[in-house]
């Protein structure tokens, strides 16, 4: 008797002819299938062979999480199945053992096991649902993890338009950009907003001539019409100036309000104290 094994699964095979080929290497093979993560992790089969029942056993084993950690399912005895349908065993979002009728779940996350095909009182057929070779480690997933982590150069982050995403869910929690310690959301008096003071328009009854240059007013031991009309055109200059200053602070706390609504919009800053 003659035995050679497969340089891969290390399973023990015959030489052409042997007719004496011995149990032990069977019930070796046997070891070596049943460790053989393909084959043993999460599979569904019969609890029965051949199938006696309704029942199906899920086999324990690991799975990839969304944060890229490994999770651990402790295996099921005995799980029926619905006679006379198509039954989707799989691990819900919460990793619970979960059986539908209709089909894998729409959810966020699952992990598919099985699509099982029961008979009125025995099952029929299983296909294996696994996706099995999940690359695990700080570089290997195609998003962040849950414990952070460094987006390639180039990625962008895309966001919903109907409702939007929240970087920070409750003023408490603190956050950074560039480096700098991370905060709370800041707050304080002086974030409310400006209110606009009353103020009277000037309105120009000095009936002079406006100009860019102020005359110059020469005192003496008596003002002459000339001292007067200059100084008229003078009031005349100063009132138009302050009403392109009055023009320009309402142009800037105009900008200020904007910045500000943004800024309160975006949740960088509070607004109020």
């Amino acid at each position: 008797m003659a035995t050679t094994y497969e340089p891969n699964t290390k399973l023990g095979k015959p030489a052409i002819g042997d007719v004496n080929w011995g149990s032990i290497t069977w019930n070796g093979n046997a070891d070596i299938l049943e460790a053989l993560a393909p084959i043993a992790s999460l599979n569904v089969s019969p609890t029965e062979i051949p199938s006696a029942s309704l029942n199906v056993r899920i086999a324990p084993g690991t799975y990839l999480k969304p944060d890229g950690t490994l999770g651990t399912y402790a295996g099921a005895t005995s799980s029926v199945m619905t006679a006379s349908n198509t039954n989707y065993v799989y691990l819900d979002n919460s990793y619970a053992l979960a059986v539908s009728t209709t089909s894998f779940p729409a959810a966020a996350f699952y992990v598919p096991l099985a699509t099982v095909t029961a008979g009125v009182s025995t099952i029929t057929g299983i296909s294996d649902g696994r996706v099995l070779n999940g690359v695990v480690g700080v570089n290997s997933v195609p998003y962040l993890p849950l414990a952070g982590g460094t987006l390639a150069d180039g990625a962008n982050v895309i966001v919903g338009s109907t409702t939007g995403t929240k970087i920070g869910t409750a003023t408490t929690q603190k956050l950074g950009f560039y480096n700098v310690t991370p905060i709370i959301q800041p707050a304080g008096a002086g974030q409310a907003a400006a209110t606009a003071q009353s103020q009277t328009s000037l309105t120009d009854n000095t009936g002079g001539a406006v100009s860019t240059t102020l005359a110059a007013i020469t005192a003496g031991a008596s003002y002459t019409q000339a001292d007067m009309t200059a100084t008229k055109n003078a009031l005349a200059s100063i009132a138009a100036e302050l009403a392109l200053v009055k023009t320009d602070v309402t142009n800037v706390k105009t900008l200020e309000d904007a910045i500000r609504t943004a800024l309160v919009n975006l949740g960088a800053i509070k607004g109020a104290a």
